[in-house]
């Protein structure tokens, strides 16, 4: 939940979805799902490469596509997470992140 609120907050999308727990399962719950991979796609292509919430940001993007349904897809975000954590200025490491443990 934390970690992918950082960059939807402005739009609402997380408080949202996080909110309303009888979403569940919904397509009003999918489309909010679908709106917060592309602020999180968004965010990670728009960013520095440096930039310490990207790995965070692929990690979520990994939950929301689990939560979907789409293990293939969930499986490539997480990789994604870590080949960015690659990328981290040593000072942020190790990057922790609950979502990177699930």
């Amino acid at each position: 939940y934390g970690e992918f609120q950082f960059c939807l907050s402005s739009r609402g999308t997380a408080k949202k979805l996080m909110i309303n727990p009888g979403l569940s399962g919904s397509s009003l719950q999918t489309d909010l799902i679908r709106e917060a991979l592309s602020d999180l796609e968004n965010f990670s292509s728009k960013c520095e490469v440096d930039d310490r919430k990207v790995p965070k940001a692929y990690y979520s993007m990994a939950i929301l596509h689990t939560m979907l349904q789409n293990p293939i897809e969930a499986r490539r975000c997480y990789e994604l997470g870590l080949d960015s954590e690659k990328n981290q200025l040593p000072c942020f490491l190790p990057v922790e992140c609950s979502s990177k443990d699930t």
